[in-house]
Order: structure tokens, then sequence, then C-alpha cells
């Protein structure tokens, strides 16, 4: 087959195609579960901007894009494990599945690049979203080069993914079409892997000087900083595959039992993407919820505060004072949910933005 290099196969066993050993279905289940979370945490993103803070804007279009094509990729896993033999050793493939794997690899490179891309524009336009009513200038145009690059890489990928071999249907093609044309696969999917991972952790790192000259609290700070970091769960799943890849093309013969565990990591770290995008925008809606559900509670807590005769007694109907926003946090607490977050410590005395 095209996309698997020539290797040696004296060193095989028997092949065994009535029962072959097989990965099993954990993986399978761990990415469908992950799927089903990423679907959840995107509806409700979704839901949040359109019926809450009522601005849908191209961070939701793009996320939109990525979840399309994360499931596509699970699914595709999922396809190739239980209908192609993904799971089971190469010895044990039939051969009349060769040309059906190699379409499924051929499809896989595509979504996975697109999934990746359609991600990584969804945080730029969120982090667009955050400075649209500063004059942070140099975050700006920091946000602009970003673009400009990660735009540029997916156009160069996504077309390697296309026309890795020539004609394009030696990719798939069994037996083997004559003459046909292939770049060095393993080359270049190991290193489009390392350089996807990269932006991943530039991703993350991207808001933190920006972070560090916001005027706010520290448990305010450490909060915003916590809830971009849990994007780390992206590039550590973006490292397995890198690793799998790595050993599948440059290291071990028996290349389905390897290419399982690294397209079980890339089907998985689409969808770990997805939620992490989608966590920071999730605020409105769940403090809504927080809200209705202890409702009671708080105020119950805030008239023990109040009546100095101890009666538990709530005085409904009483609100707190609140200190004035600064106008241009304010207006972008109306949008965006980590400027929500800042608006809510300003009642406890806190800052605005720092000027860039």
């Amino acid at each position: 087959m095209a996309q698997f290099p020539d290797f040696d196969t004296a060193g095989w066993p028997e092949p065994n195609y009535e029962s072959p050993e097989r990965r099993g279905n954990t993986m399978l289940a761990v990415n469908l579960v992950a799927a089903s979370l990423a679907l959840i945490t995107a509806a409700m993103r979704i839901y949040t901007r359109l019926f809450i803070t009522r601005w849908f804007g191209a961070d939701d279009v793009f996320i939109i894009f990525a979840l399309i094509f994360a499931l596509s990729v699970v699914a595709l896993f999922c396809t190739a494990t239980l209908k192609f033999g993904f799971d089971r050793h190469m010895w044990d493939l039939q051969p009349d599945l060769a040309a059906g794997t190699g379409k499924i690899v051929f499809l896989h490179n595509i979504l996975f690049v697109s999934a990746a891309n359609a991600t990584h524009v969804s945080w730029l336009c969120f982090y667009y979203r955050v400075v649209l009513d500063s004059d942070i200038e140099w975050f700006r145009n920091l946000l602009h080069l970003s673009v400009a690059a990660i735009m540029s890489l997916f156009i160069v990928f996504l077309s390697l993914a296309i026309r890795l071999c020539m004609p394009i249907k030696a990719m798939w093609a069994f037996p083997p079409v004559e003459d046909a044309r292939c770049l060095r696969k393993g080359q270049i999917t190991v290193s489009g892997g390392i350089i996807k991972t990269l932006i991943d952790f530039m991703l993350i790192a991207l808001p933190v000087p920006l972070l560090m000259r916001l005027t706010m609290r520290t448990r305010q700070r450490r909060g915003l900083l916590a809830l971009i970091g849990l994007g780390i769960v992206v590039p550590a799943a973006g490292s397995v595959r890198i690793y799998n890849n790595y050993q599948m093309y440059f290291v071990s013969t028996d290349r389905t039992w390897v290419l399982y565990r690294a397209y079980s990591a890339s089907a998985l770290e689409g969808s770990l993407g997805i939620i992490c995008a989608c966590v920071p925008t999730l605020r409105p809606v769940l403090s809504s919820f927080l809200e209705w559900a202890f409702e009671p509670f708080s105020e119950l807590g805030r008239a023990r505060r109040s009546d100095p005769s101890g009666s538990t007694q709530p005085k409904l109907g009483t609100e707190e004072p609140r200190s004035p926003l600064d106008g241009r946090v304010k207006s972008m607490a109306s949008r965006d949910p980590i400027a929500m977050i800042m608006e809510e410590d300003e009642k406890d005395g806190g800052g605005g933005m720092g000027g860039g």
C-alpha cells in the first residue's frame, strides 16, 4: 500500500483472520464520551451566545466548523476500528481491506487538519473579542500575525494532505498504482504534528501577557489563568499522537497496531480542543443556573447578616450596593465572558484594564 512504506515482513507470524488479537473497545468508549461532551459544551456555548449574551460572533462560527470536523474524525476512528481492522495486528488484516484503509488514512488527514485549524481560528477570534473595545494595540497586532501564520500553515498542510501522492488515488489504490509518486509521509506527518502542538501551546500562552497587565485581584487573575490553562490537555494528547506516529513510520513494522493509538489520540485531541475552547464562554449560562439553584440560600445568608435580631427570615427585594464600573470594561462585559468575570470582582472594589 502506498501509505505504508516498504518494510521486511519476514518476521511476521502466520495471519489469523478468524479470531485475531484485538485492542478492545476502551478507547472507542473514551472517544465517544469525549465527543459527546464536546457536542454538549458546543451546544451550551451556542445557546449562551444566542440567548444570554446575544452576541454570536466569528469564534462561534469557527467552533461549529471545528465541531463538525472533530466529530467526523471520531466517526472515522470508530469506522476504522470496527470495519477496517485498525485494532488488530497488521499481519491479521485481510488483503481486501487494503483499499479501504487507504481511504481512511486519506480522509483522516484532511479532516484532522481542518478540525485543528478551525479550533485555532476560533480561539484567536475569541481573543479578538476580549480586546474589541480596548486600546491594547500590541495584542491586536500579535493576533493579526498569529492568524496569518496559522492560515498559511493550514493551506500548506491541507495541500500536502490532499496531494501526498500523485495521482491522488495512489493513496488508497490496491494493488498499488504503477509509477505513482508519493512524498515522505512519515516526515510530513510527524513534523506537521509537532507544529500543530506548538501552536496549541502558543494559543495557551498568548493571553498570559495580557492578563498580567490587567489590574485585578490575585484570586481573579489565578482563576482566569487556570481557565485558559485547561487547554494544556490538548497538546498533551498531541504529544501522544506525535510519539505514536513516529513509532508507526520509523520504528514499528506492525503499523495498524500502532496506528490505532495514533488515531485514537488524534480523535481525542479534537474533542478536547472543542471542550477547552467552549468552557470559557459558558460562565453566563452556568452562573444563571447556579444563581437560580442557590438563590434561597443566598437570600437567607444576606438576611442573617443584615438582621441584628438574628432572625432567619430572608429579607427579599434587597440588593447589595455595587461599585460603578469603568465604561470600557462594562462595554466588554456585555459581550465577553472573561470581561464578565472581571465585572463581578468590581463589586469588591476591583480594577480595570491597564493600557498597552
